[in-house]
């Protein structure tokens, strides 16, 4: 167990690992405000993967790299400051609890806890064992020496990775987080692509114009790419077809797709459905937008993460791509239903990539659906 210093801001070393069950924002927003971009941003464009990490810490890596891409767009960092803080925040968390949100003490005090081993001075409980709203905590927060987040650090741009970390968490070794940046470093040009003009586009966002959006904003007119844009393509156009000699009505876009790569929600709003429905198997989705105008749907996955009259935001992982029901391969099968606009003579589907859905650029798209 490594030494540290005496702040109240200080953050400590893991040796036990606990779970919280965090109340609801509601109760947090009674007594702190976190950053909006940490609460309405996610993880989802966030794809790496490490031998050395479990699926605990890969994940809680991917809220790390999201969030702090949210914030240091919202901040307006250079891509080059934004690739350094994203390593610089998950060295840090790794350094502090090997990527858990851990609850305990330790020499610094019985209230250091969560994946940034943050004291009282820094938030409220449910604020500190939240792994985004943690992380929104170590980069923005300005309460005075000894609790200052990174991007009120002045000078941080010019400093190592393990000062820059040191200079926010106060480790009594300067140079303890250098051990760790390999590791970060290796984990972020995975979320980035290797390029770091991605340092900004690795999180969905539900902003208007946010990067992970199809056409600038929020829907209508604005829905997110519901799989992995990586190893995606469009399979089947909306429209009428011919499948297995039999004429039909396509009422959707099907996109094909890794068995088990996940799901997001193209729009945020409301579960109505998720369950069983003839023909797209037993996890179908669907969710209701917030101005009750229009419905998303997503037919053939393998497994769901929601429930009826659960709220969801827009990039929010839904469920997992399957070959459920009357499927021929794995793929996602993306419908789109809307009540403001003419209807084409399916129930009310219209054409998703007409009506918000863009293809993104260097997706196969080998039937020219348009």
């Amino acid at each position: 167990m490594r030494k540290k210093i005496f702040l109240i801001g200080a953050a400590a070393c893991s040796v036990v690992v606990m779970m919280v069950v965090l109340p609801s924002f509601v109760i947090i927003g009674l007594f702190f405000s976190p950053p909006a971009d940490a609460q309405s941003c996610s993880s989802s464009n966030v794809v790496i993967a490490s031998t050395q990490l479990g699926p605990d810490q890969l994940s809680i890596a991917k809220i790390i790299i999201g969030t702090t891409a949210a914030l240091g767009r919202k901040a307006g960092l250079s891509a080059a400051d934004a690739i350094k803080a994203e390593v610089i925040s998950v060295a840090t968390g790794f350094g502090e609890s090997s990527l858990k949100n851990v609850m305990h003490g330790d020499i610094a005090g019985p209230d250091s806890i969560g994946v940034f081993q943050q004291r009282t001075g820094w938030g409220p409980l449910a604020v500190r064992t939240n792994p985004a709203l943690a992380t929104g905590l170590f980069l923005t927060v300005n309460k005075g020496p000894g609790v200052t987040g990174l991007f009120n650090t002045p000078g941080w741009q010019q400093m190592t990775v393990t000062q820059a970390a040191h200079a926010v968490q106060h480790n009594a070794d300067p140079s303890y987080y250098a051990q760790f940046q390999s590791m970060a470093t290796n984990l972020v040009d995975q979320a980035n692509g290797g390029n770091s003009a991605h340092a900004m586009l690795t999180t969905n966002c539900t902003s208007a114009g946010a990067p992970g959006s199809s056409s600038g904003g929020t829907s209508p007119g604005g829905l997110v790419w519901p799989v992995l844009k990586s190893g995606s393509s469009v399979s089947y156009c909306y429209g009428p077809r011919v499948l297995g000699g039999v004429s039909g009505f396509h009422p959707g876009v099907d996109i094909a797709q890794a068995h088990g790569a996940p799901v997001y929600a193209a729009t945020s709003g409301t579960i109505t459905i998720a369950g069983p429905v003839s023909g797209y198997g037993s996890n179908y989705v669907s969710i209701v937008s917030d101005n009750g105008k229009f419905f998303t749907g997503y037919g053939h996955m393998s497994a769901k993460s929601v429930t009826v009259g659960q709220k969801v935001t827009q990039g929010q992982q839904i469920g997992a791509v399957g070959n459920e029901g009357a499927s021929t391969g794995d793929h996602l099968h993306f419908n789109y239903i809307r009540s403001d606009l003419p209807h084409d003579p399916y129930n009310g589907n219209v054409d998703p990539l007409k009506n918000g859905l863009s293809i993104p650029a260097g997706i196969g798209n080998p039937n020219g659906c348009s």
